[in-house]
């Protein structure tokens, strides 16, 4: 990852490394675009960023063992002037490894300063947008929650009442039922077809015959 003082989150993000982390890295005294990684495989990654960006441009093996630390060295020629550019990579061991650096990866390249640093402003960009973006989609999916929390709730409030109508309904047919047969003894009561003592009788039954049933729906 690369990062930037004042913003909170990496500007741009590597590939993920496998079996690996990173223990160290430095930037190329000379070339501002080149950034060289140094991880636990003993492995240095050199990332050439006018060259790719979603891949490292070169990996050179060191050692077995973790890699500690990364230094770079100028040496001037006899005129004084900047020379061969060297490397110099400590390892878990305390060993020192000095390897000379490519012409390639010393000399700039023509403005090359201002190219990296549009390359990086377009990353702060995308990394601002993305966190905006997320933002966003928490915010979405917090509404989205709450949404179906609304519409459970709508649900349970329906079933509950389509219950309770239910419920209201059952009684009215119950109450309705015992109006009729209350009416049929009376009925046959005054045509003689029973006396008085049966119908009373008749009708105590179906009271106790409704407690029981009454009994066993709430039990």
């Amino acid at each position: 990852c690369l990062w930037k003082v004042g913003i909170e989150k990496p500007i741009f993000h590597s590939a993920n490394t496998t079996n690996c982390h990173i223990t160290c890295g430095a930037f190329s005294p000379t070339r501002p675009s080149v950034v060289y990684i140094g991880k636990t495989n003993g492995h240095v990654d050199i990332w050439d960023f006018l060259d790719q960006s979603h891949k490292e441009s070169m990996v050179n093996k060191i050692i077995t063992g973790s890699l500690t630390s990364i230094d770079f060295q100028i040496q001037p020629d006899l005129k004084g002037k900047p020379g061969t550019q060297y490397c110099g990579i400590g390892d878990e061991f305390g060993t020192l490894h000095i390897c000379e650096v490519p012409s390639n990866l010393s000399r700039p390249r023509d403005n090359e300063e201002h190219h990296m640093k549009s390359f990086l402003d377009r990353e702060i960009r995308r990394s601002e947008y993305m966190g905006e973006r997320l933002v966003i989609r928490k915010e979405q999916k917090a509404e989205l929650e709450q949404l179906k929390r609304i519409e459970e709730e709508q649900k349970a409030h329906e079933l509950e009442r389509k219950e309770m109508e239910n419920d209201k309904f059952k009684q009215e047919i119950e109450a309705e039922e015992d109006k009729y047969q209350d009416l049929l003894l009376t009925f046959k009561e005054q045509f003689g077809f029973i006396s008085k003592e049966e119908a009373e009788n008749i009708r105590k039954e179906r009271k106790q015959g409704m407690r029981k049933f009454q009994k066993l729906e709430n039990s």
